[in-house]
């Protein structure tokens, strides 16, 4: 309890400290591998957080915990193949196990390009049976959406996710779910539901520029250009530092026609964000649309300074400083 408190509280090293200490004198409990497992991923040092996973399985081989914490690492690395094959394992020996069910889904999923029929009907079958252990997860019913929208079901989607919000049980539950809902509506071409959905999740969560951003980008998708625009500004005035909100508006006031606005957009987010790669290239792209192209070649030069391989910037900046020099021969 004292791990776990400290790992709350982000005291990650006398949380890993006491971590240690009780893997080596109480070996047969996974617990202690979990809690070190769980502070290397809260570092974000997850082939550490791998290797804790590993050591605990070796050592407490029934512990479904650490099995089913381990394979969602390596789906996370996209290690999807050792997923499966510690999935199978799980549920061969654990037939009883949603999550190992799930995770075995999971697992197919992400090798979906890979006999892509097959693992439609192995992810789906692991899925039945997950529900079959427990009707109402909402895990198993989340997956099956993602399994229906990974195989261009929206309507299938859409069900499997309703089914899992009427089973949620926490609000970080409620806005992940209604985030991937709207996401099925939008592909089914459901606007107005799917708005609403993203309304839900932007109010829930109104500080947080992931939800807000989503909800804009949704207007704009839905063909709502000056809702669109209204809430990408709406944005800006509740993080005035984040540029790609900034981008959003000049995009949208190039497409109504209006480049000086636009440019004073871009020009705003990489006054806003100086160092941000992103907000340069778009503005270098900016101006070499307006033929102002030493200006162009200024902010390219700038992006690249900071993040010197991306080729698309980089070629053309090359382009332009070979017009340069021929106009100015």
């Amino acid at each position: 309890q004292l791990g776990k408190a400290y790992l709350r509280l982000g005291d990650m090293d006398k949380a890993l400290a006491i971590a240690g200490v009780l893997t080596t004198s109480q070996p047969d409990s996974d617990r202690w591998y979990a809690l070190e497992g769980a502070v290397y991923e809260a570092q974000g040092k997850t082939e550490d957080a791998i290797a804790a996973y590993e050591a605990g399985s070796a050592e407490v081989p029934d512990s479904i915990g650490l099995q089913v914490a381990l394979g969602e690492l390596y789906l996370s690395q996209d290690r999807a193949s050792e997923a499966q094959t510690l999935f199978e394992s799980l549920t061969k020996a654990n037939p009883r196990s949603v999550d190992a069910f799930v995770g075995l889904a999971k697992a197919h999923i992400a090798q979906a390009e890979d006999l892509r029929a097959l693992r439609f009907d192995w992810a789906n079958s692991a899925l039945q049976q997950a529900l079959r252990i427990d009707p109402k997860s909402v895990p198993a019913q989340a997956t099956l959406g993602d399994l229906m929208l990974a195989y261009e079901r929206p309507a299938d989607a859409a069900q499997a996710f309703e089914a899992a919000l009427s089973y949620r049980t926490s609000l970080e539950e409620d806005s992940t779910l209604r985030t991937k809902l709207a996401e099925a509506y939008a592909v089914d071409g459901r606007w107005d539901r799917a708005l609403q959905e993203y309304q839900r999740v932007a109010i829930a969560n109104p500080t947080g520029i992931g939800p807000q951003m989503a909800l804009g980008n949704a207007y704009r998708q839905a063909g709502r250009t000056q809702q669109a625009l209204a809430h990408y500004q709406q944005i800006n005035r509740l993080a005035p530092s984040y540029p790609f909100a900034y981008i959003k508006q000049g995009e949208i006031l190039d497409e109504l026609g209006q480049a000086n606005q636009a440019l004073v957009a871009y020009q705003a987010a990489v006054t806003a964000a100086p160092d941000s790669a992103d907000a340069l290239f778009t503005l270098g792209s900016a101006y070499r649309r307006r033929d102002r192209t030493q200006e162009a070649i200024e902010a390219f030069q700038a992006g690249l300074a900071i993040d010197p391989n991306r080729e698309g910037p980089l070629r053309a900046l090359m382009e332009l400083q070979g017009g340069a020099v021929e106009s100015g021969e």
